[in-house]
């Protein structure tokens, strides 16, 4: 989802690198193989059925920031059902997607938000490729 270097503080490309993590967030859940799960856990069911509907989403057009605010909210889904090893990962993309919604939140404090979430972006797709056996493409 995120990778190391995607989101910088610095103000000026903040727009470009936000619109950026969007596309590659899309386009990650878009990747998500819909019947990749490897067990019938609620947890692979709600990623699955998050990635669904972010295809949806994309293919609606959604304008931003309504596509944020939803797309946060199919994290906090998935946050709802996941282990709780994984848990608190979950919780952490979500604050960091639902920022984006929130078209009054300083650039650089999204910014701060997403360079804090990022350990969790990553510990997210191990956990879906080990768990639920959902390889997602960065």
């Amino acid at each position: 989802m995120l990778t190391p270097g995607s989101v910088s503080i610095d103000t000026e490309n903040l727009v470009i690198h936000m619109k950026r993590f969007a596309a590659v967030a899309a386009a990650t859940a878009l990747a998500l193989p819909l019947t990749a799960c490897g067990d019938d856990s609620d947890y692979c069911a709600t990623v699955s059925d998050a990635a669904e509907r972010v295809r949806e989403i994309d293919e609606e057009g959604v304008p931003e920031p309504e596509l944020f605010g939803e797309v946060a909210d199919l994290y906090e889904d998935v946050a709802d059902s996941a282990p709780d090893d994984i848990r608190d990962d979950w919780q952490s993309a979500t604050q960091a997607v639902r920022y984006m919604a929130n078209e009054d939140m300083p650039q650089e404090e999204i910014a701060e938000v997403f360079n804090d979430a990022q350990e969790s972006f990553e510990n997210i797709t191990e956990n879906a490729r080990e768990e639920c056996g959902i390889e997602i493409n960065n």
